[in-house]
């Protein structure tokens, strides 16, 4: 399973983390070790798993992600866990989908 807790803590203290993780138009991250920017939270997980399925020669294995989700509500420690949130979360995921290829 994959989870957020290193890019949090580069990014957790910024406004930028909502925007990046919701998939809104940001300037993007720059992943140290490939130099690769990733627009949204979601393309850095799913490009790990690529990279690291690649580098066990699984490129030949499908790929599925079966859940994913936004907090509609949280504690106040939590950054951006309100309903709105997790829709445009919700929403801007399946723009997202959509256009994978494009």
């Amino acid at each position: 399973m994959l989870t957020h807790s290193s890019l949090t803590k580069q990014t957790s203290t910024s406004s930028s983390w909502n925007t990046y993780a919701l998939f809104r138009e940001n300037p993007g991250i720059v992943e140290a070790g490939s130099g690769l920017r990733y627009f949204s939270f979601f393309d850095s997980q799913i490009d790990t798993v690529f990279a690291a399925m690649s580098a066990l020669k699984l490129d030949d294995i499908e790929m599925v992600v079966s859940e994913t989700r936004w907090p509609s509500k949280g504690d106040r420690s939590e950054i951006g866990a309100s309903v709105a949130n997790a829709a445009a979360y919700n929403d801007n995921l399946v723009r997202r989908i959509l256009t994978i290829g494009e």
